[in-house]
């Protein structure tokens, strides 16, 4: 018996009652506990993985011990693979036959035991998670976060409820500080579903998935595992300072105060919710005496919205000492205004009331920040510019951090261009989230001699080369031989960041009329940052379509230089396809060469996943391109010779069909003449373009012309059939089927020919296809019949 037939015997002596089942198995468990203890061939030990996995709940405690011992076991021997036997289980990602993808497998099957021998899959996953490898690290992550998850028939399960959650977060709550930061990731993951309001199950019929979800119970169990979950992520708030990692332990708080919304809970769940919100926010009105204010803010956001859904008298109360604390913190009124988009604006109660939809509108904030901005003055600079400062601990990756900061900065700057040109030099390396919000207010006030020698220092330095390229995206009256000073230093020091920006900035400048930067800088630019193998440029460039505008001005050898670097790209993605749309209006032939050579590098390299000749979408260049038939078709002629008909099929006909959705037009036409002109190499090449629509109608009257030429005995002939007979996606279980016999009946228009090639080849393809759609139906009612046998009606 191979694999498949063993596993399927196992199954259904370990789903038989009977004294003689239960002996089967313990000497199968028996004998693969040996090959777990002795074997090193890899085939062997995963065939052995795989059979227990099939029975494995019948001996909790000595799998689980055989497992545990073979998962140690596989850190210090070397196994071999067995020649000539291909393994169970093949993952491209992973292709790796070797001690870690084995270890990996245990630990599935071991964690098939959550239920069973809670102790020991625990406390074994928990072991684990100080290895080396990320691989078996995931899966062991993976497993723990099953277990974390509260399950619905489970739950209810009389004996079980949340055990297995209550090892887990035991063996958790017995970790050091150190290993509580370590292994934070899958630590807080598995917080998050303890505090989960809602239970999930999923459950199976014939051809049915139910999935079913309910309220937590007010168990005495489940109100343990959530009051030891919130007070484990509040142990563990202090341990790191990052907003991230605390941002991260108020999320998973947040869950604590969630209620099940499908309906509503019974009164003791509600209660035992609304005395965990209680905690939850007792915790945070702590921390508003001595968090950061990006914590402050994050803080009240997540206790305004606890307050308007308020599910307790307790709760409004609790919330409502977390509103009068942080109206008391009169540098939050500050931050609120000028930081950030979560902060709360106005009375909680008048926005309850009424029923509060929208924070402050952007136009009403913005004056705020304008009056602001305005009351700055000499004698409270300092006290302005160490708040400035203190901003800038936020956290900035989003955009919208200091989007109106940046307006309140340049306005200053303009109002105060001494003071704040001397506040710049001096914490230019604090303010660099904000350095060219300011650096653009200096330009336009009277400063702006100061800002252009600090700025020619940097240059000379090599300091903050990329806001001194980018502020000329924003400022009026560029400075020519500055911008020279700063690309210089940009060249020497091969700052790729600032590279990209100067892309940009010679794109902007031109569209202003300063066409003389193209030849300047744009070559020499793009040609370093091929030499630095960087070709992610046009990610920075797409938002203000600003090369649409320079295409024009660029001559041959800039196009050449930049499709020479967009030949670097691993993949051509649509903020590529940006940048190579209007230069394929211009050079289309250009164009078309640079995916002959994208597509003899991928041959070269030879791996597919590394580097995409083609792109499999398109979004605009298809649209450029389209224009261009016969340059398109000869192109495609060229890459058809120099490549397999399989690959051409699925990789160069693809990227056609992608330009032309449809046969219609000009394109029709060229193939048409194509097939006229009787070349069986023409002829070849048209099957394999037609074999990349998935068999759609408006494919059949050139399939008629190739038909008629060709002799009924022609191998030809079956690539016809198969490019007529493909189909797209279906759906159902009998998709295929009617999929079938739809094509069949399209056919029957082609026997009203009066060519005879063209009937033969129609009432033969009938025929054929009648056939696969009765095969196809006749194969989806068994295996109907055995879903139905296997998982039952549903009721």
């Amino acid at each position: 018996m191979n694999t498949e037939e063993k596993y399927a015997v196992l199954s259904k002596l370990a789903h038989t009652r009977g004294e003689a089942a239960e002996k089967l198995l313990k000497s199968e468990h028996d004998r693969i506990r040996g090959i777990f203890q002795s074997e090193t061939k890899y085939f062997e030990l995963e065939e052995a993985l795989e059979l227990l996995k099939a029975f494995v709940f019948q001996f909790p405690e000595e799998a689980a011990e055989s497992l545990t011992t073979f998962i140690d076991r596989m850190s210090d021997i070397e196994v071999t693979a067995n020649e000539g036997r291909m393994p169970l289980h093949f993952d491209l990602d992973n292709p790796n036959l070797d001690n870690v993808t084995l270890q990996v497998r245990a630990t599935h099957v071991l964690g098939r035991l959550k239920y069973l021998n809670s102790e020991a899959v625990c406390q074994k996953l928990v072991t684990l998670l100080n290895v080396e490898s990320k691989r078996l690290l995931a899966a062991i992550g993976s497993e723990l976060e099953q277990i974390a998850a509260l399950d619905l028939d489970a739950v209810f399960m009389e004996g079980v409820e949340v055990a297995p959650q209550l090892v887990l977060i035991d063996l958790y709550e017995k970790m050091t500080d150190e290993q509580l930061v370590k292994h934070s990731e899958i630590i807080q993951s598995c917080l998050d579903k303890f505090l989960a309001s809602t239970l999930n199950a999923t459950r199976g019929g014939a051809d049915t998935i139910t999935l079913t979800s309910a309220s937590i119970p007010a168990l005495g169990t489940v109100g343990e595992l959530r009051a030891r979950s919130i007070n484990l992520a509040e142990r563990q708030y202090p341990l790191e300072e990052t907003l991230a990692w605390k941002t991260r332990l108020l999320n998973t708080l947040q869950q604590a105060t969630q209620l099940y919304t499908q309906r509503r809970p019974e009164d003791d769940v509600i209660q035992m919710v609304a005395n965990n919100t209680v905690q939850v926010l007792s915790f945070m009105r702590q921390l508003l005496d001595y968090e950061p204010l990006a914590i402050v803010q994050k803080i009240e956001h997540d206790a305004f919205w606890i307050f308007y859904h308020a599910i307790s008298p307790d709760v409004e109360a609790a919330a409502l000492e977390i509103e009068k604390a942080i109206s008391l913190n009169k540098e939050y009124q500050y931050y609120r205004d000028l930081v950030g988009y979560e902060g709360i604006f106005g009375s909680w109660g008048q926005h309850k009331k009424e029923r509060y939809t929208r924070d402050l509108s952007g136009k009403e904030r913005e004056a705020r920040v304008q009056a602001l901005a305005e009351t700055v003055n000499a004698d409270n600079f300092e006290d302005w510019s160490n708040r400035i400062l203190s901003y800038m601990d936020a956290d900035g990756s989003d955009l919208a951090t200091y989007q109106l900061l940046y307006d309140f900065v340049a306005k200053v700057a303009q109002q105060l261009p001494v003071a704040m040109l001397e506040f710049l030099d001096k914490h230019h390396q604090k303010l660099a989230p904000i350095q060219i919000a300011i650096m653009r207010g200096l330009w336009a006030s009277q400063a702006q001699s100061g800002l252009k020698k600090i700025m020619q220092d940097w240059a000379n330095k090599g300091l903050n080369l990329y806001s001194c390229t980018k502020v000329f995206l924003s400022i009026d009256e560029p400075d020519l031989d500055l911008l020279r000073e700063i690309w210089t230093a940009t060249i020497k020091t091969k700052d790729i960041q600032s590279l990209t920006v100067m892309i940009s900035v010679v794109s902007h400048l031109t569209d202003q009329g300063n066409h003389e930067l193209v030849e300047s800088y744009f070559s020499e630019t793009l040609a370093l940052l091929s030499d630095l193998n960087e070709s992610n440029w046009p990610r920075n460039i797409w938002v203000s379509r600003d090369i649409r505008k320079l295409v024009p001005h660029m001559k041959d050898t800039d196009i050449d230089a930049l499709l020479a670097n967009q030949l670097l790209a691993n993949k051509v993605d649509s903020y590529s396809e940006e940048t190579l749309a209007p230069i394929a209006k211009r050079f289309p032939e250009k164009v078309l060469q640079y995916f002959s050579n994208r597509i003899e590098k991928a041959k070269e390299i030879g791996d597919r996943k590394e580097y995409e000749a083609l792109p499999f979408r398109l979004y605009k260049l298809g649209e450029a391109l389209a224009p261009h038939h016969a340059a398109l078709i000869a192109a495609a002629r060229s890459w058809y010779e120099k490549t397999r008909r399989g690959s051409f099929v699925f990789n160069e006909a693809h990227f056609l069909s992608n330009i032309y959705p449809s046969f219609k037009g000009e394109f029709e036409k060229e193939l048409f003449a194509l097939v006229r002109g009787g070349k069986r190499d023409d002829i070849e090449f048209v099957i394999c373009v037609l074999r990349a629509y998935e068999g759609q109608a408006f494919l059949h009257p050139i399939a008629q012309e190739i038909v008629a030429q060709l002799p009924s005995d022609d191998e030809l002939i079956v690539e016809v059939e198969i490019a007529l007979s493909a189909n797209g996606v279906v759906m159902g279980e009998y998709g295929m089927s009617n999929a079938y016999q739809s094509k069949a009946e399209g056919l029957k228009l082609w026997l009203e020919s009066d060519n005879a090639n063209i009937l033969r080849f129609a009432t033969n393809l009938i025929a054929q296809l009648e056939q696969r759609a009765k095969s196809e139906k006749q194969r989806a009612d068994e295996e109907m019949a055995i879903r139905k046998a296997q998982y039952g009606e549903l009721e």
